[in-house]
């Protein structure tokens, strides 16, 4: 019994982390939260309140849980890519509030059975330009870290921005 309730508790973190995550919330939340839960635990059933405060929602804890959450994701990610036969990428990029180019990488792929994935493959950030070649580098250094064959590379998909436009003709020649 005292595992299942270990579980649960450990569980309960990993929840709300990811749930801190996927709403780009900042990690102190977590304390934040735990005590709103605390207050409405004890309203409703305080026989619960001692598991309740023993569920850890500390800024490191829900910070290693979503670094934890994204090794598993990367490492699906990764998985899934050497099963895909044909694939493709959308390309955006953008600045962030620091005036940081960022070039987001999306890979939508098909594998033998013709099942189909899509998944944000990773947020480069573009140091100093923006060139056709400083995109071609990152999409490149990219699929060579996760082992990735352009050679099944299918398409190319863009805003429609001239400079993307340009910065892709660069990229396919």
């Amino acid at each position: 019994m005292q595992t299942a309730q270990s579980n649960g508790i450990v569980s309960a973190s990993f929840r709300v982390s990811h749930i801190i995550a996927k709403n780009m919330k900042p990690f102190t939340d977590g304390t934040y939260i735990k005590y709103c839960l605390i207050a409405v635990v004890e309203e409703i059933c305080s026989e619960k309140l001692d598991l309740l405060t023993q569920i850890s929602l500390s800024r490191q804890t829900v910070e290693r849980r979503i670094e934890s959450i994204s090794r598993e994701i990367c490492a699906s990610i990764n998985t899934n890519t050497t099963s895909f036969v044909y694939f493709s990428l959308a390309l955006d990029d953008t600045s962030d509030i620091k005036d940081t180019a960022q070039l987001a990488i999306f890979i939508r792929d098909v594998d033998s059975q013709m099942n189909i994935t899509e998944e944000l493959l990773e947020l480069v950030s573009l140091k100093g330009t923006t060139t056709g070649r400083d995109i071609k580098d990152a999409v490149i250094n990219c699929a060579q870290s996760r082992q990735i064959d352009l050679k099944n590379l299918v398409g190319i998909a863009t805003d429609g921005a001239p400079s993307m436009i340009v910065k892709m003709l660069v990229l396919f020649h």
